[in-house]
């Protein structure tokens, strides 16, 4: 029986280094968070919802989500807070692209030339504030 729990002790470590390298942040992770950000905002600006599906496809978001939820079953604080800080900055990340492609859409006054805000952003808010 000795032999079986260190199976499973072995396994558990192949695992928990697996799932810290997809929720570690790397400058392909960042730029993979950039481009599904662009994505995502040309997916809401054009009024398709299959872009904005897509930019989920492209994104490594899910990678920290799975930090955190490993780390807590296993009780590993040191992945829990790298999952946390690299979610935390996943989403400043998008904020901060999400902000520029408004403020360069606004610059470019792509409101006079598209249905503004579109039914892609109405669906996912209201635009009243």
């Amino acid at each position: 029986k000795e032999w079986l729990a260190t199976a499973s002790r072995v396994r558990v470590e192949q695992v928990a280094e697996e799932v810290q390298v997809a929720a570690s942040l790397s400058w392909d992770y960042a730029l993979f968070v950039i481009c599904a950000a662009m994505i995502a905002a040309l997916g809401l600006m054009s009024d398709s919802s299959v872009t904005t599906l897509a930019s989920m496809l492209v994104s490594p978001i899910m990678g920290p989500v799975m930090g955190f939820t490993f780390g807590t079953m296993i009780r590993r604080a040191s992945l829990i807070r790298m999952s946390l800080r690299n979610e935390l900055l996943s989403l400043i990340i998008c904020l901060f692209v999400g902000f520029l492609s408004g403020l360069f859409a606004s610059l470019c006054r792509a409101y006079e030339h598209l249905d503004w805000p579109s039914q892609e952003m109405l669906s996912r808010g209201d635009a009243t504030g």
